[in-house]
């Protein structure tokens, strides 16, 4: 996969289109149904927190208007943070109204690292469910 590849770039269009009709079906807490659609629908066995991920960075009709998160946003987020602490829902609903609490939590957990800045949606996801081919043994 390329370095900038979308969160969700490694699933398949029905592994996405199933995505949608659970979270349509069983709302976006219920996880462990939203998995159960996916494999029955799919035949794909997917963890909840490649679920979650992919909906939450990419999928989510809210996630998907919202504009990419950018150095200026993240000086506001860490100077709220220091007044009202760390809690993405109440950080969302009053400061970042067009982000989800879960997205948010993704920039929280990033902030002091070097991809503070950069939008959660343009990094790399890695490679779930293939060898480190770069470890010698």
């Amino acid at each position: 996969m390329a370095g900038n590849s979308p969160p969700w770039s490694f699933l398949k269009a029905n592994e996405m289109e199933a995505i949608n009709e659970g979270v349509w079906m069983y709302g976006d807490r219920s996880w462990r149904k939203v998995a159960e659609h996916v494999k029955k629908t799919t035949g794909a066995t997917r963890s909840i927190s490649i679920l979650t991920r992919a909906w939450f960075l990419g999928l989510c009709p809210k996630t998907r208007k919202a504009p990419l998160w950018d150095k200026e946003k993240t000086e506001k987020l860490k100077n709220l943070i220091k007044i009202h602490g760390k809690d993405p829902v109440f950080l969302s609903l009053k400061f970042f109204p067009e982000y989800p609490p879960k997205f948010l939590s993704y920039i929280i957990s990033s902030l002091g690292s070097k991809q503070e800045n950069r939008d959660p949606r343009t990094r790399h996801i890695g490679n779930y469910g293939t060898p480190n081919i770069s470890r010698r043994e």
